[in-house]
C-alpha cells in the first residue's frame, strides 16, 4: 500500500468545517467552539478553515475574543456583488479573526468580472470563484488563465435539481484538470461513497468517487471513464483504487465544505483509510 495513502498526510485540510451553512446550521455560538477545541486534538490537522458568511464575522471575532483562543483561521463566504462590504469586515474583524480564503460567488453577475476582482486579491487570500457547470461547459474557465484564482464548484444542495449528474460533474473534473486549475467544492458530499439519502431520495456524489476520479482523469482519464468511476457504489473497489493511484490527486482536488465534519471521517474509518485517527471524532 503506498505510504501516501497509509498515512493520513494525503488527507491534510481536506474537510473545510462549514458547521453554520445548510443543512447542518449549527448556531455560531456553537460552531466556533467547536472549530477551536479540534485544533488541539488527532483530527485538527484534516480539518481545514471554519467557512463563514460575512454577516457573521463580527459575531464570531466577539466569540474568539471572549474565549481568548485566537486567532480564528477562517474562509468567507462572499455573496455576488458582496465583495467590498466582505473585505471591509475582513478588515475590521482582525486579528481575532485570520482569514486565508475568500470564496466568491457569481449568481447574475458577469463571472468575468468576477474572476478579475479576485484575481487582484489573490497575493493576499487564497481566492476561489464559484462556476456553474453551464459556465465551465461555456468555457469561462479560460478566464482564470494568468491568474491565481481556483475554481469553486457546487455537488449538492437543498433541492434534487442542486446535485450534478455524474456526466456533469467529470465534465467539471475533467475540464479542470485539462486547464491545471485546482477546485474545491461545497454541498453534498456526505459520505466517501456515493449513495442514496434514504430520507430526501437525493443522490449524493462521494468524495471518495471525486478523489479517484480526479487521480484518473490526471492519469489520463477521459470524461466518460471518470463518470463511471464518479457512478461506482463499492467502497472497496474506490479504497483499492485510491491506494493504486498517487497522491497527485490534493493537487488539484483541494478539499470541500462540510456541515459534519464527523460523517465524513466516519465512513473514511469503515474503509481503513484514514490510520492512526482517533475514533471519537466529534461534531
Amino acid at each position: 500500500m503506498p505510504e501516501s495513502v497509509c498515512s493520513p498526510e494525503v488527507f491534510d485540510a481536506f474537510f473545510d468545517d462549514a458547521a453554520v451553512f445548510p443543512p447542518g446550521r449549527a448556531p455560531l455560538g456553537q460552531a466556533v467552539p467547536d472549530h477551536i477545541a479540534r485544533r488541539g486534538t488527532p483530527l485538527g490537522r484534516l480539518v481545514g478553515p471554519l467557512l463563514l458568511p460575512v454577516d457573521a464575522l463580527d459575531a464570531a471575532a466577539s466569540l474568539v475574543d471572549a474565549t481568548g483562543e485566537g486567532p480564528l483561521r477562517v474562509g468567507v463566504v462572499v455573496p455576488a456583488g458582496g465583495l467590498d462590504v466582505a473585505l471591509a469586515a475582513v478588515e475590521r474583524v482582525a486579528p481575532a479573526i485570520r482569514v486565508g480564503g475568500l470564496e466568491l460567488k457569481t449568481d447574475d453577475l458577469d463571472p468575468r468580472q468576477v474572476v478579475a476582482d479576485a484575481a487582484a486579491l489573490t497575493e493576499r487570500y487564497s481566492v476561489h470563484v464559484e462556476l456553474a457547470v453551464p459556465h465551465i461547459r461555456a468555457g469561462l474557465l479560460d478566464s482564470f488563465t494568468g491568474t491565481d484564482v481556483r475554481l469553486k464548484a457546487r455537488t449538492g444542495g437543498l433541492v434534487a435539481e442542486a446535485f450534478p449528474s455524474v456526466e456533469d460533474l467529470a465534465e467539471v473534473i475533467t475540464t479542470a484538470v485539462a486547464a491545471k486549475r485546482s477546485f474545491k467544492l461545497t454541498a453534498g458530499l456526505h459520505r466517501a461513497v456515493r449513495y442514496r439519502d434514504d430520507s430526501t431520495g437525493f443522490v449524493h456524489h462521494g468524495f471518495l468517487n471525486i478523489a479517484v476520479a480526479t487521480g484518473e482523469a490526471l492519469d489520463g482519464a477521459d470524461t466518460a471513464a471518470v463518470a463511471t468511476t464518479l457512478a461506482e457504489t463499492d467502497g472497496s473497489v474506490l479504497a483499492e483504487r485510491l491506494r493504486a493511484i498517487a497522491a497527485q490527486w490534493r493537487t488539484m482536488f483541494e478539499s470541500f465544505g462540510t456541515c459534519s465534519i464527523a460523517e465524513p471521517l466516519d465512513t473514511l474509518d469503515e474503509l481503513d483509510l484514514i490510520p492512526n485517527i482517533a475514533s471519537d471524532h466529534g461534531n
